[in-house]
């Protein structure tokens, strides 16, 4: 029969319930008239609902009970067992992610950092509208609580209206104003000069030190705040970084074009561990031959590792640099900037011009040909 008929009035009085035949005024206990005036029993089906939170043991036992559900081959006394997502536990691994991490959405990256910009650090005109959609800084953090506030406010069509006018934001990020870490507060980096970012997840930036004169390359984890910051290079003269292929080009005022690995493997063959494939990959690369097992991949690319390398200390080439080995002069830059992985467009020190070259790996170094002026 329908579940229509049921009459579920709460403001029957007990005595009105028992007229009616009624054992009892609860409403979900009460039979329905169908059932009544056939004299036949009432059955009701009661709605069960477990609600769990977002653990990796839980996840994976709702993804075998799905999997069952779906292939037919679940206990039939849990045939009707729906799995739904706990959508206050999704809220709250959605606001996680968005507080701790600089999501790339496009070409852009979003983190709730940039509305308490809005809200704290902006004109006083923005300020006042982000201030009252926005009613406690805490919001915009991650902080594991029950209340579902934050997640409602920071979904809100109100704010979420705002923020589509709003254009870009400019945020500080080193040093860090909000969130405070160990190695990212006031003070610590007094004059980052120069920024980069070689790889999805990662950045590298380059801080000058007034009294020397000299530089540190750094590199961190873009997490918010931005976190794991360790030197990579030191005492460097270099007042510009750029990136590409996992590589980090520096220029100075006058010079060769200095290179720091970012990426382990991207410049010296030997400083990762490989897979066949990769082995065979790198050994179709340099022009050798693919043939034989891993092991004897990996010898015929240490004899060639060391023969080369050889060749670069003979030769006194550093391997820090873009060296050019068809020049019989090394040109001296000032300035570069890299068009994409392969090609660099440089400022020449020397002849006061620009040119353009290409940048090829050999496994152990770096080779700058085809260099070309145009200007």
């Amino acid at each position: 029969h329908v579940i229509a008929v049921i009459h579920f009035n709460k403001n029957l009085s007990r005595e009105k319930c028992k007229s009616l035949g009624q054992v009892s005024h609860v409403p979900s206990l009460r039979f329905c008239d169908y059932c009544q005036g056939r004299n036949t029993v009432c059955f009701r089906r009661v709605v069960l609902v477990v609600c769990s939170d977002c653990e990796s043991g839980n996840k994976s036992a709702f993804e075998t009970l799905q999997e069952k559900l779906e292939s037919g081959t679940i206990d039939p006394e849990l045939a009707v067992l729906s799995i739904l997502p706990d959508c206050p536990h999704v809220g709250k691994s959605i606001k996680a992610a968005f507080a701790n991490w600089w999501l790339k959405c496009k070409s852009e990256r979003v983190n709730l950092a940039l509305i308490r910009t809005l809200r704290n650090r902006s004109n006083q005109e923005t300020k006042n509208i982000f201030r009252k959609l926005i009613p406690k800084n805490d919001h915009v953090k991650n902080k594991d609580r029950q209340d579902p506030s934050s997640v409602l406010t920071l979904s809100s069509t109100k704010l979420t209206d705002e923020l589509k006018v709003c254009g870009y934001v400019c945020h500080t990020i080193i040093p860090e104003l909000d969130k405070y870490s160990p190695e990212n507060q006031r003070g610590m980096y007094p004059s980052p000069i120069s920024v980069a970012i070689p790889s999805f997840g990662s950045i590298a930036f380059l801080s000058f030190d007034s009294k020397t004169s000299l530089s540190t390359l750094y590199k961190a984890r873009l997490h918010s705040p931005v976190d794991n910051i360790k030197a990579i290079g030191r005492n460097l003269t270099a007042r510009a970084i750029h990136c590409g292929d996992g590589i980090i080009f520096l220029s100075s005022e006058s010079g060769p074009i200095k290179v720091i690995q970012f990426t382990e493997g991207a410049i010296d063959i030997l400083s990762k561990a490989k897979r066949k494939g990769d082995l065979i990959k790198v050994a179709r690369q340099l022009k050798l031959s693919t043939e034989g097992t891993v092991q004897e991949l990996k010898n015929r690319l240490q004899h060639y590792h060391t023969s080369l390398k050889a060749k670069y200390e003979q030769k006194n080439i550093q391997l820090d640099e873009v060296h050019f080995w068809n020049s019989q002069t090394q040109p001296s830059f000032e300035s570069m900037f890299c068009l994409d992985e392969d090609v660099i467009y440089a400022a020449r020190n020397d002849t006061k011009v620009i040119a353009s070259f290409q940048v090829e790996k050999d496994g152990v170094g770096l080779r700058g040909v085809n260099l070309q002026e145009f200007m």
